[in-house]
């Protein structure tokens, strides 16, 4: 029975742009590379600190123009880094809104500073449809790491075989299974009502 559902943000509620993000950090490069710099399986040892916050903002722009050879000012890195970001998916508000009265909404995002201030801006709104937000670059810690799973279950007051996990990350998805929570990657946006339509038994009026 599913009383709990957390939710990741980027891929689930709100859009991201990846072959936009690699185009634009690879512009800056001394030397263009071919390689993905980032995606939804693997990131740059530089990208997980600063989303666990044991970094600063001044900090992560010199790891990225040490690391990944960039010659750019503060306010060119800015601009590429939060070109990930898109807009929230448009049904998400919608949807959010009629799961709220039937069940505990959680967000649990690996984001970063700067990204946090961006989406902040963008999706007021939507974020206080959640009982509570967690955020990595505030928590010294990230998913997969079971320690981010334990923090919001504990403080949340989830029981894991009563909590579904939506993430569009494999690892995180596999993360939160080994604490016992019922965990779907989500592969296809559009399919999220489908989802939570076939584990949740309250929404029949999601559509």
């Amino acid at each position: 029975m599913i009383k709990n559902i957390i939710f990741d943000l980027g891929g689930v509620i709100y859009q991201l742009d990846f072959a936009r993000f690699n185009r634009n950090l690879h512009a800056l490069q001394r030397q263009a590379s071919a390689t993905e710099i980032y995606s939804r399986y693997h990131q740059p040892p530089a990208f997980s600190d600063y989303e666990r916050g044991t970094i600063d903002t001044p900090t992560f722009r010199a790891r990225l123009r040490e690391e990944l050879q960039l010659i750019a000012t503060d306010a060119e890195i800015d601009q590429a880094w939060n070109s990930l970001l898109v807009a929230v998916f448009p049904d998400r508000q919608k949807l959010l809104a009629q799961l709220k009265p039937h069940y505990k909404l959680a967000l649990l995002s690996n984001i970063n500073e700067l990204h946090l201030e961006y989406v902040q801006k963008d999706c007021g709104e939507i974020l206080q449809l959640f009982d509570h937000c967690f955020f990595s670059c505030e928590l010294g810690t990230r998913k997969p790491e079971a320690q981010i799973f334990q923090i919001v279950l504990d403080r949340m007051g989830f029981l894991p075989q009563e909590t579904l996990f939506i993430d569009d990350s494999p690892p995180n998805v596999i993360g939160a299974e080994k604490l016992g929570i019922t965990s779907v990657c989500l592969t296809d946006p559009d399919r999220l009502p489908d989802i939570l339509q076939q584990y949740c038994d309250s929404i029949a009026v999601v559509n």
